[in-house]
């Protein structure tokens, strides 16, 4: 029903703006010069260079459609100030030394955390476990016995939750734990769960307890569909625990239904003080749903227990539209500080030029940089966009393989066994500059290396690609994988 709505407004706009350019000169001057004197606007920012050359080149060869698109993401910007009006600044307890700590071990780590503070006020933590579950049956069982265990408050944000038997398990814990006095609240994207429940059904959980906002919430109008959605996947219990990946709450990723084969995914969980940083996260989110001012300080309920683990963790936020895009640059300079190896797993390989340059140059200095995408793909096109970039970066030295169990949407990075990410940042436009996404940065705690060995492992249940792959692509694909690479910063 919404698509059809979503299409006839499409359709009736088009033959309005058409309608108008054929009988109107005057009408179509004025919209090819809006269309120029914005191309300028665009050209003279500070922005991705890719960005530039896609927006000028939609205004000025398709006017009405690139104004009404420059419309929607300027309006989007505007959400993202208010996000950050409401983003609390950062007042967990971390240890005072740890930066300090930090630094004597890891010049990099330590850059990498100055800099995450800098814009996203993250802090780096010690004291903290992290576990790295390899498959989304395994979390499950772990989420499902943490929930219970919870006494002072749940917090779950997460883009897609969906009816199944995944969360009809998760809402009977929470409905007992509300029953018993524990603070529950959701908040779920808009999009992500449009079709997934019927009208109001979050409300009627309050009758439980449960609280619940919706992130940008869907409206059946054009521009709803271009505002910037929360993709983030953040579950915090009694600030003692956090949960955080490519996992969102539907029944696929923990593989009792198979849209696309064997789900391959990655969760993290993380016990002790990093915990506070996902815990501000959440409020920050929840502020932002609920134009409210809760003051993070009410939940960062501190713990005697000491970890065994002697790594650093840093958990931080990403947001639209930042000229400092968290995800992508910590993502680089992992890349550019390697010695020894990089090996990166992600469901969507969508680069710019920069990213494109730094893998290759790695590549020819001899450092081994590896690259998993899925064989099988949830989405055809974007597959394609992410097979085109696979000959630049092989010939230079970069070994690529599909995963061919089923369909990888794991994202992380991991470099030397010192450093790793993983959250929710996948390698691709969006991610790095359309969506609201959290991470978490480790710096040689046990997840590190876990997360080595499940690629290790991955590597094994994948096909690397060669030059063969090369040989057996017709023209027309090749041409159609080069006309959607263009326009891959709108995917």
């Amino acid at each position: 029903m919404y698509i059809l709505f979503l299409a006839v407004q499409g359709i009736c706009l088009s033959v309005l703006i058409i309608s108008l350019s054929i009988y109107s000169d005057i009408f179509r001057r004025i919209l090819h010069f809006a269309a120029f004197l914005i191309s300028l606007r665009i050209i003279f920012r500070e922005s991705n260079p890719t960005f530039k050359i896609i927006w000028s080149f939609i205004l000025l060869i398709f006017p009405a459609l690139g104004l009404l698109l420059y419309a929607a993401a300027v309006s989007q910007k505007s959400a993202v100030r208010d996000y950050k009006k409401f983003s609390v600044k950062n007042i967990s307890k971390a240890n005072g030394k740890c930066a300090e700590k930090l630094e004597n071990q890891s010049k990099t780590a330590y850059f990498i955390y100055r800099y995450l503070n800098n814009i996203s006020n993250s802090d780096v933590y010690e004291n903290s476990d992290t576990e790295l579950f390899s498959c989304g049956e395994l979390f499950f069982m772990d989420y499902l016995k943490k929930l219970s265990e919870a006494e002072k408050f749940i917090f779950i944000e997460y883009f897609i939750i969906a009816k199944g038997e995944m969360w009809d398990r998760i809402l009977d814990i929470l409905i007992e734990k509300a029953k018993k006095g524990v603070e529950i609240r959701i908040i779920y994207d808009g999009l992500g769960t449009i079709n997934c429940f019927s009208d109001g059904y979050f409300r009627k959980l309050n009758q439980y307890g449960i609280k619940s906002a919706s992130f940008n919430k869907f409206s059946p109008f054009i521009a709803a569909l271009f505002r910037c959605r929360d993709h983030r996947k953040i579950t915090v219990i009694d600030n003692r625990t956090a949960y955080t990946g490519g996992l969102n709450l539907s029944d696929e990723y923990i593989n009792l239904t198979h849209p696309h084969g064997y789900w391959k995914d990655y969760a993290v969980k993380i016990s002790g003080d990093a915990v506070s940083g996902f815990t501000e996260l959440f409020i920050n989110s929840w502020n932002f749903c609920t134009d409210s001012h809760d003051s993070a300080e009410n939940f960062l309920i501190e713990y005697p227990e000491k970890y065994s683990s002697k790594g650093f963790a840093i958990p931080f936020g990403d947001v639209p539209y930042s000229k400092n895009p968290a995800g992508k640059l910590v993502y680089m300079d992992i890349i550019r500080h390697a010695e020894k190896y990089v090996y990166i797993v992600t469901p969507y390989l969508i680069l710019d030029d920069e990213m494109i340059s730094l893998l290759k140059f790695k590549a020819f200095c001899g450092i081994d940089i590896r690259i998993i995408t899925p064989h099988i793909p949830d989405k055809k096109y974007v597959h394609s966009v992410t097979r085109s970039d696979y000959k630049e970066l092989i010939e230079s030295g970069v070994r690529i393989s599909e995963y061919s169990k089923g369909f990888v949407h794991a994202k992380a990075i991991v470099s030397d066994d010192d450093y790793a990410v993983t959250g929710t940042v996948n390698f691709d436009f969006r991610s790095f500059h359309l969506l609201f996404e959290n991470s978490i940065f480790m710096f040689r705690t046990d997840a590190v290396y876990q997360i080595k060995a499940d690629y290790l492992k991955m590597l094994e249940e994948s096909i690397e690609i060669t030059d063969q792959f090369f040989t057996r692509r017709s023209f027309i694909k090749k041409f159609t994988d080069a006309l959607l690479k263009f326009f891959a910063p709108l995917m």
